[in-house]
């Protein structure tokens, strides 16, 4: 399929790694220079003990990676509103369907609502996109957030795949995935689009479609 994957090795997460180790240099050079941190380390005056200054670099690092984190969470929920999830939240299975035809027309897919076009006879595949000469079976799950696709709907898919010959497949959920789906997913070679993945492809098609 013609979509990227997105890894820790991606250009965003690199920049990211190294933003937070350079504000964390940064952050232990203040605290030295305020506290009289030496490379040895420091006494705290009140009550006169001590401290290396591996220890200082410690604490420093894991407050960091606190602050980071909480930032980070704050950024991944803004894009989670800025794609619009609460509003497919909302959504019944079929008006997510939908909401997916048209989202994978803005990525420069041609979109066959399969579910539609072919009721009682899709066998799991609720859309079947092509591009580049490659073809797709899409599975769609609207579910609660607190609810977990599981397996079920990864192997459901491999047959469809294979019954309407697609060179791969795909399982998009709002919400999030079991591990053994997960696990299944890896062996047997179907992509898993959660929440997170979601959100990332409406933004990038929305900036595609300059919306």
């Amino acid at each position: 399929m013609s979509y990227r994957r997105r890894s820790k090795y991606s250009l965003e997460n690199l920049l990211y790694q190294f933003g937070a180790l350079l504000a964390g240099y940064i952050g232990f050079l203040v605290i030295t220079k305020n506290h009289g941190i030496t490379t040895t380390g420091a006494y705290i005056p009140n009550v006169d003990v001590f401290v290396p200054a591996w220890v200082w670099a410690l604490l420093v690092l894991l407050a960091e990676l606190v602050i980071i984190g909480f930032v980070y969470q704050i950024y991944e929920q803004l894009k989670i509103f800025r794609a619009g999830l609460p509003e497919i939240d909302k959504m019944t299975g079929e008006q997510f369907e939908k909401y997916l035809v048209i989202l994978f027309q803005r990525l420069g897919y041609s979109v066959d609502h399969f579910s539609q076009s072919h009721p009682g006879n899709e066998y799991g595949a609720d859309l079947i996109i092509t591009k580049d000469g490659q073809k797709t079976a899409v599975q769609a799950k609207r579910y609660r957030q607190h609810e977990h696709v599981d397996n079920t709907a990864v192997e459901k898919l491999v047959a469809a795949k294979a019954m309407f010959n697609c060179d791969h497949a795909l399982v998009i959920t709002n919400s999030s995935f079991t591990k053994n789906a997960e696990y299944v997913s890896n062996k047997l070679n179907v992509e898993l689009w959660s929440r997170k993945e979601l959100a990332n492809y409406i933004l990038e098609s929305n900036k595609d479609s300059n919306v």
